[in-house]
This record gives structure tokens, sequence and C-alpha cells, in this order.
């Protein structure tokens, strides 16, 4: 074990990351997770290294550390299978792409003899817009006051410190920092399935700071987890179940004691229509719908509950050029409807085109707060390394 951890380490240090060898994996961020399974592969020695949306749980930064890494590999003579949706990637880090859509091979082009915008249209079968139109929208009152709020993470060690927004009707505040830097913990306290140690959540003027996660929800507040899989959706429920997990309580699915099925099922076609969310019937089992339809049906589930308030975590992680675009007009068009929105992304161009203001979190405190029009990339970037 000893000689183990010491090369683990050496390649730690050869490509510079920075994890705690003695941390147990359910301790560590999405992000640090991920790269304990390129170290796996890095360790045992291998010659075909295939990557399934490798940088889905990464920053920027760490993206472009694993592509620096990927070209050291493949200078060894190691071929690499590379799935992503995200095209910037396919451009940075490929020799060949193909294209699928829907189960079926497109085409296998050279990656120099085509640009984003052309593998856009193989992708999704139509012109995707790159950039949606963000329109002036007047903001309102205060939906969410957060007011110096502590809370601890799994080790039992403070993760956010002292931490203080608000955000108003028809306004979208913008979350930026590298993922470990409490932006978990914030949200799990915000819906109450963390607790607090200090400080308040005002929800329309009500403090919620450690209520249970139902009594948030029915005051008007709508969440989407970052992770889709383990904390959005029960996978091994069906499509009809997972739309009205958390509204089970509700008079809407309910006859007398016991759950409605016509109502329910009649409340599934209708969001899997309004979703369009591609599945074969509402009695699919989840776990084998696209990453991108099991996003649908998150959002269908939070929205149809009519909230005031939506907690967006990572509401576009590892979804292709065609439903980002989808979740970005939801976005903004709730906007404009007035819902107050807190969204956490590692994509800073995502919150450059959505986002009203950006606050910025590093090591579980808000290190700055900037107006989107007025910010650029190297100060929300100097902010996130705590400059």
């Amino acid at each position: 074990m000893k000689e183990a951890k010491k090369r683990i380490q050496a390649l730690c240090d050869q490509y510079d990351l920075s994890l705690d060898l003695d941390a147990e994996i359910w301790q560590l961020c999405v992000g640090e997770q991920q790269w304990v399974e390129i170290l796996k592969a890095l360790y045992v020695g291998i010659d075909l290294l295939i990557l399934d949306e490798p940088t889905a749980v990464l920053t920027p930064q760490e993206t472009d550390k694993l592509f620096a890494v990927l070209e050291a590999m493949k200078q060894d003579g190691l071929s690499i299978i590379f799935i992503t949706h995200k095209l910037r990637e396919v451009m940075a880090v490929s020799d060949r792409v193909t294209v699928l859509r829907k189960g079926k091979k497109v085409a296998t082009v050279n990656t120099f003899e085509m640009n984003q915008r052309e593998l856009a249209q193989m992708m999704v079968g139509r012109e995707v817009l790159f950039s949606v139109a963000k329109e002036e929208n007047p903001v309102g009152e205060e939906m969410l006051v957060v007011k110096n709020l502590w809370t601890r993470d799994d080790r039992e060690q403070d993760a956010v410190k002292g931490v203080s927004f608000s955000i108003r009707a028809g306004e979208i505040l913008g979350l930026a920092g590298v993922a470990g830097n409490g932006q978990k913990e914030l949200f799990e306290t915000l819906v109450g399935v963390r607790k607090a140690t200090k400080g308040e959540i005002l929800v329309q003027g009500e403090n919620v700071v450690n209520r249970m996660p139902n009594e948030i929800m029915a005051r008007g507040v709508g969440h989407i987890p970052e992770d889709r899989n383990r904390t959005g959706l029960i996978p091994g429920f069906q499509v009809s179940e997972n739309l009205y997990l958390g509204r089970h309580r509700s008079e809407l699915f309910r006859k007398g004691l016991f759950l409605d099925a016509k109502a329910i099922q009649s409340f599934a076609r209708e969001c899997v229509g309004k979703f369009e969310v591609v599945t074969p019937s509402i009695n699919h089992l989840t776990k084998n719908l696209s990453g991108g339809n099991q996003q649908k049906l998150i959002l269908a589930r939070e929205l149809e509950s009519a909230p005031t308030i939506l907690l967006a975590a990572q509401p576009t992680r590892g979804l292709d050029v065609g439903v980002v675009e989808y979740v970005h007009r939801q976005l903004l068009e709730l906007r404009k409807a007035g819902m107050a929105i807190l969204l956490a992304t590692e994509e800073l161009d995502e919150l450059f085109l959505l986002a009203d203001r950006i606050a910025v979190i590093f090591q579980g405190e808000i290190s700055g707060v900037l107006d989107a029009a007025e910010a650029d990339l190297e100060q929300v970037g100097l902010l996130m390394a705590g400059c």
C-alpha cells in the first residue's frame, strides 16, 4: 500500500493534481472523483483509453489540464476514444470525429476539415443557436435573501463560511467557482437536506433555515440538483413516477389515502409533451433515457410545481448542444416571467450568457459579486482563484 500510494502521489505531482489520498471517495467532490478515475487508468497502464464525458464534472482549468495529459499520452502511443457533447473539446483534442444521432452513425470526418457549427448541425439535425438573446428585464422584490450562512461538509469542516446574497424577482444570480468550494453544501442547505450551523435563509421574508425540504418546496422553491442520477431522479423508477417525486402528498395526485394513478399518468403525459421529453412511454424506466431527456424530466417536475425561486446547480452538465440551447431558453423565459434564479455552473460562458450578476465563491466564501454586463473572464477567474 505504501508503494502504491507513493506511485499515485508521483502521478499527481507529474500532472499537477491536488488530491487528498487519505480521503474516502464519498468525501470528494465530483470533479475530484473524476480525477481518481483517470488516475486509476494511468496507474495500471493501458493501450486503449475510453473516456465517456470525462470533462462533465471538471472546471475549464481542469479540462485544459486533462487535455495536456491526453496529448502526452497520445505522444506515448496510447489510443484514445473521447466521448463528449462539447464541441470546443472535439475541436481541441481530437484527430477524427464520429457523429452519432439517435443511436446511428451520421459520419466520420477529419476534425481539421470541420467547424463547430457544422458539427452541431450534424449532431442535432438542424441549425443550432450558440447564444440566446437576453433581454433587459425589470427586477422586482427580493425573493431569496441569505444572511451570514454557515454549514459544514461531510467531514464536519466548515464548507460555507458566512455567505450572504440576495436575488430579486426577474433576476438570475450566477454562482461561479471551482468545484469543491462550497457550492454543493450551499445548495443542500438552501433546500433543507443539510443543516446550517448559523445564519438565515429568507424566502419572501420568511426564515426557512433548517426547515424540512417539503416545507421549503411548499414555499415556492424549486431545485435542479447537480447530479441528476444520484439526487435528481430515481433511475429504477418509471418516467411517470419520477415526475411526481416530492409532490406525492399533494391532493392533485391522491384519492383519499391512496395515490391517484390516472391523475399521475395524465400529469406525466402532459409534462412529456410540454417539455419535449423523448421516451417510448411514460412507463419507461428513467435509467434508459438519455442524459438530456433525464434533465428535461427534472425541469418538468420542478417547474410544473410553479416555484417562484429556482435553485439550478449545473443544469446543462453533460448535455449536447441542442439540449443546452433548450435549457438556456427555459431559464431566460422563467427570468422574463419574474422568477428569481440562482444558477451555479462551472461553464463561465454560460454565466456571462444568462446571469444578471455573478457571485464568485472561493473556499466557502463569496469573494465578490459583479455585474455580468461589466465583468470579464479575467476578473472572474482571479476571484475564483482567491486573488
